[in-house]
């Protein structure tokens, strides 16, 4: 009996490391993707492109001009197609704000609450997911990454860009919060498994 408790109390014990490290993980994912203040765009043109920039403007056609999605050929800087495996526009788009611009290379699946235009989801009966969504010219948008070098000044490129729409950015502070109380109790059920674990021990082998 008592080697069966034990072995339930580290079943237990990894249990809540799992879930804790998980949590954690995607809460650290989260924190990447919108941390930070947004800044003026005074501030980044004092950064001279380089570092890390949180920024906010209005969404614009890149040098390639306006693009059309592919199902509904909706007028956009940027478009998707199904889940975070399925298509995605790669030209660039620029955002702009008040006396600067930037060019944004974002890559599939960085992309938050862009608008829904058409297309059929997954669970209707008509195979995979082929909901179409786009960042129309003009969208008020938010992005962060770390600056490189372009040919034409300044790019957002890289695994670490995120863009969202301001519902896009009010949903990812309320989920880091959930994540962050998740983490918490986690953590606080951790800690009791490890205590009991213990004294159990010890009182075994003590």
């Amino acid at each position: 009996m008592e080697t069966v408790a034990l072995i339930v109390g580290i079943g237990l014990l990894g249990r809540g490391a799992w879930v804790v490290g998980d949590a954690a993980v995607a809460l650290w994912r989260r924190w990447l993707g919108h941390r930070g203040r947004v800044m003026t765009w005074a501030e980044y043109a004092a950064q001279d492109g380089t570092g890390r920039v949180v920024l906010a403007g209005r969404a614009e056609a890149g040098p390639q001009g306006p693009l059309a999605s592919p199902l509904s050929q909706t007028p956009c800087v940027w478009w998707s197609v199904g889940d975070a495996k399925g298509e995605a526009s790669a030209e660039p788009f620029v955002i702009r704000g008040d006396g600067g611009a930037v060019t944004v290379r974002v890559r599939r699946g960085r992309v938050r609450w862009a608008e829904p235009v058409g297309g059929l989801g997954k669970g209707t009966g008509h195979g995979p997911d082929r909901r179409e969504r786009v960042l129309r010219e003009g969208a008020e948008l938010y992005v962060s990454g770390t600056l490189a070098p372009g040919p034409h000044g300044p790019v957002l490129t890289g695994d670490d860009v995120h863009v969202s729409t301001p519902e896009g950015r009010a949903s990812a502070t309320v989920e880091t919060l959930v994540l962050a109380l998740v983490c918490t109790f986690g953590a606080l059920i951790l800690a009791a498994l490890v205590v009991g674990l213990s004294l159990y021990l010890i009182g075994v082998f003590g």
